[in-house]
């Protein structure tokens, strides 16, 4: 999967490059209009990516340039995961393409870190509270012993769950004499 992702802005717009030609532009007729900058040509540049997945950008001949890591592009230009395409003085993105080694190697890097800040709230819950300390404590063992969460689950819902109520019989109540249908309670 690759897209271009806005960098420097508050919205951190992703637009993936899903189509063999992607345009950018002021003009309606691109498949990205920009009418907000000046500095952005009514046709700037486009993005072409191949069968292959190797993805390149191409200025139009626009007023201000395209730039890729800094140097203005003259003619199609391949792209490579963590580049920066500036568009405009205002409008600067950065290439991500996650088929690539690179594009792997930070995917995975991320998934650590989400993982990694996964334990850390983990962590602080159970300083939080040392009875669900314990009890994630527990649970965790139990994971790393190999338990699965149905069955985890399962004993949980066992031990949580009361006895059955055993069938109330009162004990013979000497105060009372039954006369056929009539009970009769002494005083």
């Amino acid at each position: 999967m690759a897209f271009l992702q806005r960098i420097n802005h508050e919205h951190q717009t992703k637009i993936e490059i899903d189509r063999k030609e992607l345009s950018f532009g002021r003009d309606q007729k691109n498949d990205v209009c920009i009418e907000k900058y000046e500095d952005i040509s009514r046709f700037h540049c486009g993005f072409t990516r191949y069968e292959d997945g190797v993805v390149t950008v191409t200025d139009f001949g626009s007023r201000n340039g395209t730039y890729v890591n800094g140097k203005q592009i003259f003619e199609e230009t391949k792209l490579k995961h963590g580049d920066l395409i500036k568009i405009s003085r205002n409008l600067e993105f950065r290439f991500v393409d996650y088929d690539s080694p690179e594009g792997q190697a930070e995917l995975e890097a991320e998934r650590k870190a989400k993982e990694e800040e996964e334990r850390r709230k983990q962590r602080e819950i159970k300083a939080d509270d040392p009875e669900l300390s314990q009890a994630m404590n527990e649970l965790q063992e139990e994971i790393e012993r190999g338990k699965g969460f149905k069955t985890l689950m399962a004993e949980i819902v066992k031990q949580t769950r009361p006895e059955p109520k055993k069938k109330f019989v009162p004990p013979p109540d000497k105060s009372i004499n039954q006369y056929g249908d009539l009970k009769i309670r002494r005083r």
